[in-house]
């Protein structure tokens, strides 16, 4: 593996998808997707102060769009440009030591 391969190409080679069906790839590409949209989550909330969680909150209430929460996120909670990075580079590094053992 090259020392400059991406979060998901180490993903894709510890998982072996090569190997999976098509059908099979897709089921693990979505519940990967799912761990990091709920790691993501988790991460910009624990990032907020309780003013901005409760705003969060009934933000979410109204249904926004995407733009309106990526709004909201950017403009109000710290470090949320690298929250999903970094919990990719959680994920990658919890599956990579365990398809290690």
């Amino acid at each position: 593996m090259s020392t400059t391969s991406t979060p998901i190409d180490r993903l894709v080679e510890a998982l072996n998808l090569a190997a999976l069906s098509a059908e099979e790839q897709e089921v693990v590409i979505e519940d990967l997707n799912d761990l990091i949209l709920r790691g993501t989550l988790s991460r910009l909330v624990d990032h907020m102060d309780d003013k901005t969680q409760q705003e969060f909150k009934e933000l979410l209430a109204t249904s926004p769009d995407v733009e309106a929460l990526d709004a909201f996120l950017l403009a109000r909670v710290p470090d949320a440009k690298t929250a999903a990075k970094e919990t990719i580079d959680e994920i990658t590094d919890d599956i990579l030591a365990v398809s290690k053992e």
